[in-house]
């Protein structure tokens, strides 16, 4: 997967995109159906079933999306995953996001905007085993709850007055130490 190519239904999606990213552009949907084993950053709008069948043939071609819309939502990012879409976010992000998504996506993972990782585990339900705390150092043991409870490294860094960097360290020691990928692999083995 070396190419990345890019399409925008809009100018306006069109030029943030460009601002931040240097990919080759698609002006024409139909021009995106010639693309194999690519990944794609798709800015489709919000209408759910009219992008499904554009999705599912670049899908098909071997293709990997990651789809940004300007309103994006919690169920469409779960409509689209189950079509096969392996990043989805907000096309106005920051580049930071984007960097992340793309690598991610190339390391074939799947990427959601942390904001939509956040509130999936905070839906899930809690679960009353806690043994995998004696593992932990009591800092990390003091930001398990707050990670479970879904909030964001910049809520947690607030909460326990150190940076949202510092977080970010101990929570990938925790994933570490505990053999699980990321925050949505952790919530779905512990909470």
């Amino acid at each position: 997967m070396i190419n990345i190519i890019a399409y925008a239904y809009e100018m306006e999606g069109y030029e943030h995109l460009a601002s931040v990213l240097g990919v080759s552009w698609v002006d024409d949907p139909k021009a995106l159906e010639s693309y194999h084993d690519s990944l794609m950053i798709l800015i489709l709008p919000n209408d759910l079933h009219s992008n499904e069948a554009v999705l599912k043939k670049a899908i098909g071609q071997g293709n990997h999306i990651l789809l940004l819309q300007r309103l994006p939502r919690l169920e469409s990012a779960q409509y689209y995953l189950g079509l096969g879409v392996r990043g989805y976010g907000n096309a106005m992000m920051h580049r930071v996001y984007f960097d992340a998504a793309v690598e991610t996506i190339r390391s074939g993972l799947i990427w959601l905007h942390p904001e939509f990782t956040a509130q999936l585990v905070g839906n899930l339900v809690p679960q009353a085993n806690r043994e995998f705390l004696s593992e932990l150092s009591e800092r990390e043991r003091e930001i398990v709850p707050l990670l479970l409870q879904g909030k964001t490294n910049h809520a947690i860094a607030e909460i326990l007055q150190i940076t949202p960097r510092t977080v970010k360290a101990h929570a990938s020691h925790i994933y570490h130490k505990l053999q699980v990928k990321d925050r949505l692999d952790f919530a779905l083995r512990y909470k």
